[in-house]
C-alpha cells in the first residue's frame, strides 16, 4: 500500500539551536506572550503542549507544539491552529522561557531550573 501524500505528516527537520539559546522580544499582540515580553530559547526537546519558538520559512512564531492532530503536526496560538505543511519548511528553534526583563535574559539569570517543567 502506497502512502497518500495528502494525508502523510511531513517530517520536521532536527531542531537547530543557537549556541547561547537566543534572546527575543514579542512584537505582536496576537501571541500567548504579551507584546514587549522578552524570552530566551533553550536547546531542549520540546514535548506536546510546550511553548516553543518556531521558524516557518524566514518568519518566527511563538506557539504551543501539538504533534499529530488529526494526522498533522500543528502550532497553537491563541484562536488559531497552524498546520505544518511541506510547502512551508518549519523547524523548532527551542523551548521558550519568558524573562521578566531584557537585563535578566542577558545577564543569564534565567536558567532552565527557573521553570519546573524544564528541570
Amino acid at each position: 500500500m502506497t502512502p497518500n501524500t495528502e494525508t502523510t505528516r511531513p517530517e520536521l527537520p532536527a531542531p537547530v539551536f543557537q549556541p547561547d539559546g537566543g534572546t527575543y522580544q514579542v512584537i505582536s499582540d496576537k501571541l500567548e506572550l504579551p507584546r514587549g515580553q522578552y524570552f530566551i530559547t533553550l536547546p531542549i526537546p520540546v514535548k506536546s503542549g510546550d511553548l516553543a519558538l518556531f521558524a516557518i520559512r524566514e518568519n518566527l512564531l511563538v506557539g504551543r507544539w501539538l504533534p499529530d492532530v488529526a494526522g498533522f503536526d500543528c502550532i497553537a496560538i491563541p484562536g488559531i491552529l497552524v498546520q505544518i505543511v511541506p510547502e512551508a519548511p518549519t523547524r523548532i528553534v527551542g523551548a521558550v522561557v519568558p524573562c521578566p526583563a531584557l537585563r535578566a535574559c542577558c545577564a543569564g539569570r534565567i536558567k532552565a531550573w527557573d521553570n519546573p517543567r524544564l528541570s
